[in-house]
């Protein structure tokens, strides 16, 4: 396996609240490889978007906690480094989709000022220079008449071109690492479709390692190369995107996929998995899946389980998998 881009270890984030502290991310272990693309999913309230805003350090500091670790990114940790250092990585290095590009982007300044900025900043141009790459980026992710684009205002855009607009921010300075956070939410069907070519088609240009987040698994089907399953801040499951829709192995996975409905099946209800993510304001060494697992035993609320391989390359965090 080649080395990876983005190495997390034994991280924990926590947020500070008037009733206590609750746990948001508790990861054993997670890898990004070159290139790859790489697939987060499960439901709201697992801990995805929490994840990557950890890596880029965007937390806001008096509310969260980050205990653990490393998470080393071309081998070093950026859980270390002064906030001096993570401004030259981020946007540079490292970039990020946020989830809505309506509250992503000023709605007082046109599209062309943040990413105009952001090139000059990032790439040390002047801004002459920078309005001359920003045209580029635009017509980079194929949006017609980048010059007119560059002078609109966010809400004079429909919603799959403000999209378009984050991924050339995002993509502008060639980043090692893009973290897409939802960046097909809320977009209708063929833009949503569009979306997801244009980032395939970046990733392979710019040779950049893509953390794709969704709940939405039809989508992590047809982009990802890999796939790591979330629960209650935990990775239980992780591993190639055919072996996991072919053999889930955690009870959690087997359930999502289940629900997906099918082309041609007939079901007078759709499956639906009991319960809700919990909210963990004591960390408990269980498996915290127990409560709504349909293969739950007394081991389950003993000890918590460990990630261990049961494929090449797969790996399930469960005591009794299916």
């Amino acid at each position: 396996m080649p080395e990876a881009v983005l190495e997390i270890r034994d991280l924990k984030v926590s947020f500070r609240a008037f009733s206590g502290t609750v746990q948001a991310v508790d990861i054993q272990r997670l890898d990004v490889l070159p290139q790859e693309i790489l697939g987060l999913v499960g439901e709201t309230g697992s801990g995805k978007s929490v994840t990557a805003l950890t890596v880029l350090r965007l937390l806001p500091e008096r509310k969260a906690v980050i205990e653990g670790g490393p998470v080393l990114f071309k081998g070093q940790d950026l859980l270390t480094k002064p906030e001096t250092e993570m401004r030259k990585i981020r946007g540079r290095e490292i970039s990020m989709i946020f989830q809505d590009p309506m509250s992503s982007l000023n709605p007082v300044f046109p599209v062309g000022e943040p990413l105009t900025r952001i090139i000059a900043v990032h790439q040390g141009v002047s801004l002459k220079e920078a309005r001359e790459r920003a045209l580029a980026v635009l017509g980079r992710v194929h949006l017609p008449n980048p010059e007119k684009i560059l002078g609109s205002y966010p809400h004079e855009l429909s919603g799959g071109m403000r999209q378009r607009v984050m991924i050339g921010m995002a993509l502008s300075s060639n980043p090692d690492l893009l973290l897409a956070d939802e960046p097909t939410t809320a977009l209708d069907v063929t833009i949503q479709a569009q979306i997801l070519r244009l980032i395939n088609e970046l990733r392979h240009e710019i040779k950049a390692s893509i953390v794709f987040i969704t709940h939405n698994l039809g989508v992590i089907a047809k982009v990802s190369d890999r796939v790591a399953v979330m629960y209650a801040g935990n990775v239980v499951e992780i591993g190639p995107t055919t072996e996991i829709f072919r053999r889930p192995a955690h009870p959690y996975t087997d359930l999502l996929l289940k629900a997906i409905p099918r082309l041609g099946e007939r079901r007078d209800k759709l499956p639906v998995i009991d319960g809700a993510v919990p909210v963990i304001r004591r960390p408990e060494p269980v498996c915290y899946f127990h409560s709504r697992c349909p293969r739950r035993g007394d081991a389950c609320r003993e000890a918590r389980p460990v990630l261990a391989p049961v494929g090449a390359g797969h790996y399930v965090a469960c005591r009794n998998p299916v």
